[in-house]
């Protein structure tokens, strides 16, 4: 009898690894799906929550306003121009995404960075609201997105966000068509 209890324990144990060796991978991969489709949700959720205006250039004044969905290019001499500018979604999410890898909303309301400036003036000026949430970032006399030496890193963070925005502005044919800058500053 001892054998035949011992036997059926055994029997039993094995049921029940095999059982459980079927359970967690499918269970695993049930949870990650779930977990990316609630990402995906949440992000759409959120693209919706989720503009910014972006002032930035020589004296900040190039602006990206996905509120109105409008950008304004600096034309030196022959003042500014402003044209109608969608920012697909797929490139929202990926500033979106950026903001969110630099917790942009932790930011200081004003960066600096002491005894170091450039002439002309690059002045920034970022509005953006996320969740409900308004946050204004301003870098007077700031730097170029390729000037990041020697910086603190928030500041340098916030250039590859201004770099990542403006880089993709400029590989559109909306800017592209626009009229060319009319001069220079000194």
């Amino acid at each position: 009898m001892s054998k035949i209890t011992h036997v059926s324990k055994r029997n039993v144990l094995i049921i029940c690894l095999v059982i459980f060796a079927i359970l967690i991978p499918t269970t695993y991969l049930g949870i990650q799906n779930s977990k990316s489709n609630e990402i995906d949700t949440l992000q759409d959720e959120n693209l919706d929550d989720f503009n910014f205006q972006l002032n930035f250039n020589t004296y900040g004044k190039d602006q990206i306003n996905t509120y109105k969905g409008t950008f304004t290019k600096d034309l030196v001499m022959d003042g500014t121009k402003t044209i109608e500018f969608k920012i697909p979604d797929n490139v929202k999410n990926d500033i979106y995404n950026l903001m969110m890898d630099i917790d942009i909303m932790s930011f200081p309301d004003t960066l600096k960075v002491e005894g170091m400036a450039v002439t002309p003036s690059c002045d920034y000026k970022l509005t953006v609201t996320i969740r409900g949430k308004t946050k204004v970032i301003v870098w007077n006399e700031g730097f170029y997105t390729d000037m990041t030496t020697n910086l603190p890193k928030a500041n340098v963070n916030f250039l590859k966000l201004v770099k990542h925005i403006s880089d993709y502005i400029y590989s559109t044919d909306e800017y592209k068509n626009m009229p060319k800058a009319n001069g220079g500053y000194d």
